[in-house]
This record gives structure tokens, C-alpha cells and sequence, in this order.
């Protein structure tokens, strides 16, 4: 199919753009968009003050002239939608543009497939401020999606979220001074690989949570990786689940089921390089009977610990249990396994925690199945292997562009 070329706008020089109807031209835009069409947004800044809807729309793209050149300003928003929201989508290109200072999330994707987002920036200019969008990039209920050289800063949740999605990539992208850098929830087959996480409360989240339509996440590859300095102070509401997030995390996996760590970097994440936690350990309510909150099938291996000598920096609820439990003082453990085990598990081979090869890494179970009694940092039971998991691959209509 030959391509068509829409230009919304062309602007000579770098310069704010306010004409009243900015928001309808491009809004009309985007309704009326057919396969095949690329809009094509010039050098400029555009203010707007509601959020656009790409909805029910196939082989679209749309494009600015660089993420640092063609900025879409939603400082003057006057309602608490995204500032992109794409629905029912399929065959989406996303390029070369920023969003920024949204009063709710930056994009958000629902039920859409075949979307490749690329050198796009999510930011909100004042940091750390509670009122910031919750989501810069959030994935929910989509198939085969790629970012890739993407940049979130400044989420008062998560910088790049998936949630209950399948066949995903995130490479190369930038995640900073978000509450949590990246999250993987209830997702299926998603690699992450050659991202720079760093200065954020939390550097990466992979969980599976309860009464969620998708029950089930797994394959997750999280790879070559520089994961550092995640300390920034949580800056969440109050009432925001994200709240509960100590500083100082490097990766943290709740509950979590098939998840391969190698060959990252992990280094001075001032509470815990890696943790590896059952539900039980963040909230011990849950009625689902069929939910499974234990963490099984981790892989740890092959990357490289670094951390301060520095007590645990976290407050919350598992802060209150390190500092009220252990004597770890200074000398925190890099990688920590809360000890939360399947009642019917009857060794550890049968829990498939494997953790080896890393550099520089301390190591404890914390045995919180009873009560904190019996702590060991004997890496023994645990040094084990697991069969590698697949690579995801994701084939965008791009591809043949």
C-alpha cells in the first residue's frame, strides 16, 4: 500500500506554538487516519490542553523530528486524561517526539497489537513533585510491542509499566527519577535488555498480583542492564501502592514465576541489590485462592554487585522488618530470598531459586516462613542452574517499511 505523508505543521524555527486550534488539527487528525498514513509533526513546541485519542486504527504513524525537537506540552491541561491514548490499535509506529508535564499518565496503549514506539521521551519538568502523572508509558492488555531508545522521567509510580500484556521488548530506553523504573505485571514473554535504570526509587518491579484478568507472567529476561543508584526518595501519594516502595532497590521480584537476571550491572542501590519475595511478605490479605504468591523458577546469575557500606535505606513495611529483625547493619546483603515457600515444597530444588556466578555478591534468606528464626547466608542450597528461557521476538509491520 502507498504511503501517504500528512504534515500538521511547519514551523521555521524552534518555537512555542499556541494557535487555538493545534489541538483540533491534530485531534481530526488522528480520527481520520488511514492505513498506510504517517502525520508528521515539524521542529516546535505544542501546547495543548487536553489529552489525544488514537482509537480503533491500523498501519498508522506518527512522528515528530526528534525527541528533543518536536515537544507536546500539556503544562496547561485542563482535564486528567493521557496525554496520548491508544486503543484497540493495531500496527502502530510511534517516533522521534516528546510528551510532557501531563496531568495524568503520559501514553497509555490498551488492548492493541503491533505497536513500536521509538526515540520517544515521557517527562514532567518538576521532580519530585506527587502531582506528576502516574505512568509515563504504560502497556495494558497489548501483543508484540517494541520500545526501544525510549526515555521516562519523573513518574510518581513507574517509568515504563506492563501490565498483563505479551510478547514484549523494552531496550535501549532511559528510566530516571521515577518512583519505579520499569514494571512487569502479570506479563508474558518480555525481554529487557541494554537499559540505563538509574536514580529512581526502585530500579526494576517484576510481580504477579491477585485478582488480575490475566493470572499468569512468566519468560521474563532481564539482561545486560545498568542498573544503578536507585535511591531517589518516594515521592508517591500516600495512599498509591508505589508508596510502599523502600529506596535503595536494585530489582525486586514478588511473586514472581520464570524470571532469568544475567549479566546486568548492579551497583549502588543502597538497600538491596536483588530481592526475591513472596506476596506473603508485602501483604498477607489476599483472599484469592487460586492466586499463587510465591516467587519459583528465578535464575540470578552472572552480574556484576557493587553497593556502599550503608544500612538498609528503605522505610515501609519491609524497612520496619530489616531494621526490627537483622543485624545486617553496613553489610546488607546484595541479593536476599525472604524464605516464603510453598507448603509443599520439600527442598529447595523443588523451589528452582538458582543464584550463581555473580561478582562481588553477599547473599541471605531471611526464612520468613517462620518468622525470621533462622537467617542463613550459606549460598549453598541455591547454587544451581536453570534450562535458559526463550528470547522474545517481535515482528513490527515496520519491519517492512
Amino acid at each position: 500500500m502507498k504511503q501517504a505523508v500528512l504534515t500538521l505543521f511547519l514551523v521555521i524555527s524552534f518555537q512555542v506554538c499556541a494557535q487555538p486550534d493545534v489541538q483540533k488539527r491534530l485531534q481530526t487528525q488522528l480520527d481520520q487516519a488511514k492505513e498506510g498514513e504517517t502525520i508528521v509533526l515539524d521542529v516546535g513546541i505544542y501546547t495543548f490542553t487536553k489529552g489525544l485519542v488514537l482509537a480503533s486504527k491500523k498501519g498508522v504513524t506518527l512522528k515528530g523530528q526528534g525527541a528533543d525537537k518536536t515537544i507536546l506540552d500539556f503544562k496547561g491541561q485542563s482535564d486528567r486524561t493521557p496525554g496520548l491514548h491508544i486503543k484497540n490499535t493495531e500496527n502502530l509506529l510511534l517516533e522521534a517526539l516528546t510528551i510532557r508535564d501531563t496531568k495524568s499518565d503520559g501514553i497509555t496503549a490498551q488492548q492493541s497489537e503491533g505497536l513500536h514506539f521509538r526515540h520517544v521521551t515521557v517527562e514532567w519538568t518538576d521532580i519530585p513533585d506527587r502531582r506528576n502523572g502516574a505512568y509515563g508509558i504504560c502497556l495494558t492488555h497489548c501483543k508484540k510491542v517494541l520500545l526501544e531508545s525510549c526515555i521516562s522521567i519523573g513518574a510518581s509510580r513507574v517509568g515504563i509499566y506492563s501490565s498483563q500484556s505479551k510478547q514484549v521488548i523494552l531496550r535501549k530506553c532511559r528510566v530516571t527519577h521515577n518512583v519505579i523504573g520499569l514494571q512487569i505485571e502479570n506479563s508474558l514473554l518480555v525481554d529487557v535488555y541494554e537499559n540505563e535504570i538509574y536514580e529512581n526509587t526502585a530500579g526494576i518491579l517484576v510481580a504477579e498480583r491477585p485478582n488480575l484478568a490475566q493470572r499468569k507472567g512468566g519468560n521474563i529476561r532481564i539482561f545486560n542492564n545498568r542498573i544503578l543508584n536507585n535511591n531517589y526518595p518516594n515521592f508517591s501519594r500516600k495512599r498509591n501502592a508505589a508508596r510502599k516502595i523502600p529506596a535503595g532497590l536494585g530489582i525486586a521480584l514478588i511473586a514472581a514465576t520464570k524470571v532469568d537476571v544475567f549479566s546486568n550491572e548492579i551497583r549502588h542501590n543502597n538497600s538491596i541489590g536483588t530481592g526475591i519475595f513472596s506476596y506473603h511478605l508485602i501483604d498477607d490479605s489476599v483472599k484469592d485462592r487460586t492466586y499463587d504468591p510465591y516467587s519459583t523458577d528465578i535464575s540470578i546469575h552472572d552480574n556484576v554487585y557493587e553497593r556502599a557500606p550503608v544500612p538498609f535505606q528503605g522505610k515501609g513495611k519491609l524497612g520496619r522488618v530489616i531494621r526490627s529483625k537483622f543485624r545486617f547493619g553496613k553489610k546488607m546483603p546484595d541479593i536476599i530470598f525472604d524464605g516464603n515457600v510453598k507448603a509443599s515444597a520439600q527442598s529447595e530444588a523443588e523451589l528452582k531459586i538458582c543464584i550463581r556466578n555473580n561478582q562481588n555478591a553477599s547473599f541471605a534468606n531471611l526464612d520468613a516462613a517462620n518468622d525470621f528464626r533462622d537467617v542463613s547466608q550459606d549460598l549453598g542450597p541455591y547454587d544451581c542452574g536453570l534450562p535458559p528461557l526463550d528470547e522474545v521476538l517481535v515482528k513490527t509491520f515496520t519491519d517492512k517499511q
